[in-house]
């Protein structure tokens, strides 16, 4: 069950800075009367959960800590609304992501469990033609552009490349991760890049720009792959399971704070940060690992045969064909 509303104001007086007055803080921020914000201080009246949420933001905690894990309910943080433009949602994301490299690249105790069925941003910051794609893809899924708008007319604002050269850093901090890859990982990607190319949307010459970065990036993986390590410090292990991932899901933990991050490819990611939903999502990753092979540092004919497979994939794209065609 919710927390007593004294519990909410203590929460709430515990997080607003020391040097500032609780109730003109609570004025400003919330557009309300001295009347209405003493009304709440005393018990009077409830917060509303707009006001809850807002102050959560603002003054850095969970809603989650707010609800009792007994009670079933958990929040979720949404990093778009309706009139959020697709381009801010995808700054967004990168600029979480990086906030959460940076809070485990300072922790002593991290965990990463990620599984994919498809390669995110995040994972495709050393290929520029890809990254690209996956941006001008973004916005073609949610109308951001007109249904016709060619790859070469898309511009990546120069905030997002600026994040993305940073991230290409921030991950080389990353440390304990296992990632367990779907067996459709790279051909999911590779359709996707088919598709735009045969409604002429991508040109040759940029298809063929975007195979290159294909062959990259199956080289980059297949070296982490391979190694087990991001640097000296840094941990992973691959695991490729037998059956197709649903979509994308993080399970993140570090010192005392957990999150899972559900990344629904056509709509922005979900981030939870509730004990209960985490250990479940975290029970769930494990399980799917029974169902896995550990590919990293050994079963190599089975790591050789993958990665064989998925560059045959990708210089036979054009094979690829759609429904209704």
């Amino acid at each position: 069950m919710p927390q007593s509303k004294s519990d909410i104001i203590q929460k709430l007086l515990d997080h607003i800075p020391k040097e500032l007055k609780p109730v003109q803080y609570l004025v400003d921020l919330l557009d309300i009367s001295n009347e209405s914000v003493y009304r709440r201080m005393k018990g009077e009246v409830s917060f509303s959960f707009d006001e809850i949420i807002k102050l959560s933001h603002e003054l850095g905690f969970s809603v989650d800590e707010l609800i009792s894990e007994d009670g079933g309910i958990a929040s979720f943080e949404l990093l778009a609304n309706s009139t959020t433009s697709y381009s801010d949602t995808f700054l967004n994301i990168l600029k979480l992501v990086k906030e959460h490299l940076n809070e485990v690249a300072v922790s002593g105790d991290t965990e990463t469990i990620n599984a994919w069925n498809h390669l995110p941003p995040i994972f495709l910051v050393k290929c520029d033609h890809l990254f690209k794609f996956r941006y001008f893809k973004w916005l073609h899924q949610g109308a951001d552009i007109p249904s016709n708008r060619m790859y070469s007319d898309v511009i990546v604002p120069s905030e997002i490349l600026s994040l993305k050269e940073q991230l290409i850093s921030d991950i080389k901090t990353s440390r304990n991760v296992i990632s367990v890859m779907g067996p459709s990982i790279f051909l999911n990607l590779i359709k996707e890049i088919q598709y735009y190319y045969i409604r002429k949307l991508i040109t040759d010459e940029e298809k063929a720009v975007l195979k290159e970065d294909l062959y990259k990036m199956i080289d980059i993986i297949e070296k982490l792959v391979q190694d087990g390590k991001f640097n000296e410090e840094g941990k992973i292990s691959y695991y490729l399971s037998s059956l197709e991932i649903d979509t994308n899901t993080i399970y993140v933990q570090y010192d005392t704070k957990e999150v899972c991050i559900f990344w629904v490819v056509s709509m922005p990611p979900i981030f939870i940060s509730n004990k209960e939903v985490c250990t479940v999502q975290k029970k769930w990753l494990e399980s799917l690992m029974k169902y896995s092979t550990l590919i990293t540092s050994s079963n190599e004919l089975m790591q050789s045969e993958f990665f064989r497979k998925q560059r045959e994939y990708v210089k036979n794209m054009d094979n690829i064909t759609f429904p209704y065609r």
